[in-house]
C-alpha cells in the first residue's frame, strides 16, 4: 500500500468514528494477560500502539498503568478516544498523535510497539522486508534504540474474526 492509498483508505474514518466505537468489539481481557506475560518488564516502558482506533487496546493497557504513545492518522478517532481517556481520568498516561507508522522516528525507543488489528494499515507488509522494522532483532533496536523491543501484532485470520491471543516477538536486550 502506498501513501497515497494508506491517506484514501484513513480518510474513510474522517467520520463516523463513534458508530465505529459503538460497533467494534472489544479484545478479551486474556489477550493483554498474554500480552504482559510474553513482554514481561518491558510493559512498564515506552510502548507505541500503531493505529489506536477509538481505544480498544489502548484503554486496557491504560488501565493497567502503563504509558503509551498512540499513533493514529484519523482525527476522528482520536476525538473519540482521547474522550474516553478524559471520562476514565487515563489522558496522563497515554500521548496522542495524529500520524501513521511510517512517520514514527525509528530511533524513538519503543519498549513495546503493539498493533491491535491495525497493522494492515502500514506500508510495510507483514514478513516483507519494511516489516523486519520493529520485529526482528536489528528492526526493534530501530524502535527501542539501543535496546531490543517486543511487538505484538493482534491479528485474526479473518477481518471479522475475535482476536484471541496476540503475536509477541521478544528480542533480547543487548
Amino acid at each position: 500500500m502506498n501513501a497515497n492509498e494508506i491517506a484514501a483508505r484513513a480518510a474513510s474514518f474522517a467520520r463516523g468514528a463513534s458508530d465505529y466505537d459503538r460497533l467494534r468489539p472489544e479484545f478479551p481481557a486474556r489477550l493483554f494477560d498474554d500480552l504482559y506475560t510474553r513482554a514481561g518488564g518491558r510493559m512498564a516502558g515506552r510502548i507505541l500502539e500503531i493505529g489506536a482506533g477509538t481505544g480498544r487496546a489502548t484503554l486496557p493497557l491504560a488501565r493497567r498503568g502503563a504509558g503509551i504513545t498512540v499513533i493514529e492518522p484519523s482525527a476522528d478517532m482520536l476525538r473519540v478516544l482521547g474522550g474516553h481517556l478524559q471520562a476514565e481520568a487515563l489522558a496522563d498516561h497515554v500521548t496522542l498523535r495524529q500520524a501513521t507508522f511510517e512517520d514514527v522516528d525509528p530511533a524513538a525507543g519503543y519498549d513495546v510497539v503493539v498493533a491491535a488489528k491495525s497493522f494492515h494499515w502500514t506500508d510495510l507488509p507483514l514478513g516483507g522486508p519494511g516489516s523486519a522494522r520493529c520485529s526482528d532483532r536489528a528492526a526493534s533496536r530501530s524502535c527501542s534504540g539501543t535496546g531490543g523491543s517486543s511487538m505484538a501484532l493482534v491479528t485474526t485470520p479473518t477481518p471479522s474474526a475475535p482476536p484471541t491471543r496476540p503475536t509477541v516477538t521478544a528480542s533480547p536486550r543487548t
